[in-house]
């Protein structure tokens, strides 16, 4: 696909997540039943976000005239758990296309204390 074809762009910015639930891939399952748990992160799963900074300097957003959605959510984090999740959501608010941006989160996003 060329990159003035591009209609949808879908971020996961982050694999940090502070919820812990039962069914999520993040962790470890028991006894082969995806809705138990031990609590333990996955052994593959490497904690980290994406480059805000690295991700707007190069989308090149004015080359995707067609781009009508873009999607930031998570299937190992909470896109909220990003430490700069609102200068990437205020870098996509440019793009030329005007696209609609959605934001999935678990809404959980909390102090530790």
């Amino acid at each position: 696909m060329k990159v003035d074809q591009v209609q949808i762009l879908q971020f996961e910015p982050t694999s940090h997540c502070n919820a812990k639930c039962p069914h999520c891939p993040r962790f470890n399952i028991t006894h082969h039943d995806v809705f138990k748990s031990d609590g333990t992160l996955h052994p593959d799963l490497t904690l980290n976000h994406i480059d805000v900074d690295a991700v707007l300097n190069n989308l090149e957003l004015d080359r995707m005239p067609l781009l009508r959605q873009i999607i930031i959510e998570g299937d190992k984090g909470d896109p909220c758990m990003h430490p700069k999740i609102d200068q990437l959501i205020n870098g996509l608010i440019l793009a030329p296309s005007s696209p609609y941006i959605t934001l999935t989160t678990n809404g959980s996003i909390r102090s530790n204390n």
